[in-house]
């Protein structure tokens, strides 16, 4: 699947992978599942496909992202669309 496409888009439990030539922009789903309630998209996270390992990148806060075969060099990345950004949260009792 990975070795003719160069895009993988993650959103909730669905993945969809893309071969891109030029560029394209994709577009956020308004709303992706999370713990089985729809939670509307607010940013997304692109990791690139490096020797065979996914080398996690940032989290934009975003709904669209294009992706660019020269800017990339032609490498594949996940594209992964979230409803919040990954944090930290401290407990204290």
């Amino acid at each position: 699947e990975l070795g003719v496409t160069n895009v993988l888009v993650v959103a909730g439990e669905s993945k969809v992978a893309y071969k891109v030539e030029g560029s394209w922009r994709f577009e956020a789903p308004e709303t992706i599942e999370v713990n089985g309630e729809p939670k509307d998209v607010t940013c997304y996270k692109i990791d690139r496909l490096v020797d065979g390992t996914w080398q996690s990148g940032g989290w934009t806060e975003a709904k669209s992202y294009t992706y660019d075969v020269e800017q990339e060099a032609g490498k594949t990345v996940r594209l992964t669309w979230s409803a919040s950004r990954p944090g930290l949260m401290i407990i204290v009792r």
